[in-house]
Formats: structure tokens, C-alpha cells, sequence
């Protein structure tokens, strides 16, 4: 039987362990890292005149090797062509020759005409093209005339027939300039109505002043002598220019 301990003795009380002290754990504080930086490109603008543009894409398109040099044809005298003349992907599609007895792109028939007992030689273009090319003068009113009352269409790339033109035929706004001129276009009836009118008015105008007073013989009206004269021919069925070039065979005389 155990001894009974007695409770105010207090060495007999068991004394408890001291707990052991833990040093404090210092924590670090958090440190940002940075994303990775996206690697920078850098990236050049070049700012040209729209000379400089035209220059470039000339540059681009010329031959780039020796071989290539040596292959290009040899340049050619190209008489009746100057520096109004088309270039060869819109002479194909244009309504007038404007490459003279250079042209590849018209087939021309060659005849004389007698008039007034004189032989004049004849040039009939037999494959006109659709449209009818004109150059237009760069300056506010020019452009104003021609495109907002003679309802002109100046030459672009977007437009159907041209999207497969040399990308070097167009300006930096997309046009076609030689100079102070810009290139427009028209359909061929659209044209011919135009190019007709002075005519017809004229026409209209001289025939008004004429009184027939016999066969073949007419009074022109304020002439004061009232002298008769010969009644004026009012043309045949061709359109022909002033270089004596016809385009088609059933046409209009301008």
C-alpha cells in the first residue's frame, strides 16, 4: 500500500518540466517577379514621295540578275508613238490607236480614198477596243469639267478590268499619272456622243442659215449680196480623225 502524500508538503509535489523556448521564424516578405519582357521588334517606316513610290516599284519589277539583263529585248524605233501614248495593257482596251504604225494591239486595214480628186490614204482599225482613253489635265477645274459633267471615270486599280495591270502603271493613290496628267476612260458611245456633239451643232447651226433656191444651189441667210452657192456636203458614214484613221466601218462622221 502506497504511502499517503501529504498535500501541504510540497516537496513531495512533482514539479513539471519547463517547456523549451522555439526561436521565431522569420518569414521573408514576398518578392515580385517581373514577367518575362516580349521581345521587341522593331519595325521601319518609310515615308516616300509618290515619285520615290513609282521609282520603287519600277525597281521591283526590273530584271534582278545578269541572265535576266541579257534576256530583255533590245529597244526598237517605234515610230507614232510619244509620250501621250498608252501603255501596252490599256492600248489593247483602248477604242483609238495611240501607237501609230508601232501598234500591236489594233489590226489596221490600209486603203486610199479619192476626194476631190486627190487620193487619200486610209487607216480602218478593225478590232477597236471598249473604251475610250483621255488624259486629264491635274488641276481643280479640268477635273471638275470633265468628271462631274462629262461623266469621266479616271483609271484605277480597283476597278475590274484593270485589277491585272503592273502595280507599277499606278500612282501611290492609286491612278494612273504621265506628268501633270491623269488617265480617264469612258465607254465608246458614251464618248462618241461627246466627240459628235460640236459637230452636230455646227451642223445644225449652217444648215439653218441655208435656204434652197434650186438644185444643189442654196442662200445663206445675212449674206448681203444674196449670192447663191453650193449646197455643202453633210459627210459620208465613216468616223474618221484628223490623221485619216476610221474606227469600225458603221459609224458617225465627226
Amino acid at each position: 500500500m502506497s504511502p499517503r502524500l501529504n498535500p501541504w508538503d510540497k516537496s513531495n509535489t512533482p514539479v513539471s518540466p519547463e517547456p523549451s523556448v522555439v526561436p521565431p521564424v522569420t518569414i521573408p516578405p514576398p518578392v515580385a517577379v517581373a514577367p518575362p519582357l516580349p521581345e521587341r521588334t522593331t519595325q521601319t517606316t518609310l515615308i516616300m514621295t509618290e515619285l520615290d513610290t513609282k521609282i520603287h516599284e519600277l525597281l521591283k519589277s526590273q530584271p534582278q540578275t545578269p541572265e535576266e539583263v541579257s534576256a530583255q529585248p533590245r529597244p526598237v524605233d517605234a515610230p507614232g508613238r510619244h509620250r501621250l501614248s498608252l501603255p501596252d495593257y490599256f492600248e489593247r482596251l483602248s477604242y483609238d490607236c495611240t501607237h501609230g504604225d508601232s501598234c500591236r494591239q489594233h489590226q489596221k486595214e490600209r486603203s486610199t480614198v479619192r476626194i476631190n480628186q486627190a487620193d487619200i490614204p486610209r487607216v480602218t482599225v478593225m478590232n477597236p477596243g471598249k473604251y475610250v482613253f483621255r488624259w486629264l489635265l491635274k488641276r481643280d477645274l479640268a477635273l471638275d469639267t470633265a468628271i462631274n459633267v462629262q461623266n469621266w471615270l479616271l483609271v484605277n486599280r480597283t476597278f475590274s478590268e484593270f485589277v491585272e495591270a503592273p502595280k507599277h502603271l499606278f500612282g501611290i493613290h492609286g491612278a494612273h499619272e504621265c506628268g501633270d496628267a491623269v488617265l480617264a476612260f469612258m465607254t465608246v458611245e458614251s464618248a462618241l456622243r461627246i466627240r459628235l456633239k460640236p459637230g452636230d451643232l455646227s451642223r445644225e447651226r449652217l444648215h439653218g442659215q441655208l435656204t434652197p433656191v434650186k438644185k444643189g444651189r442654196v442662200l445663206m441667210t445675212g449674206n448681203p449680196q444674196r449670192e447663191e452657192i453650193h449646197e455643202p456636203s453633210w459627210g459620208n458614214e465613216d468616223t474618221e480623225d484628223a490623221t485619216g484613221v476610221t474606227y469600225g466601218t458603221e459609224a458617225t462622221t465627226e
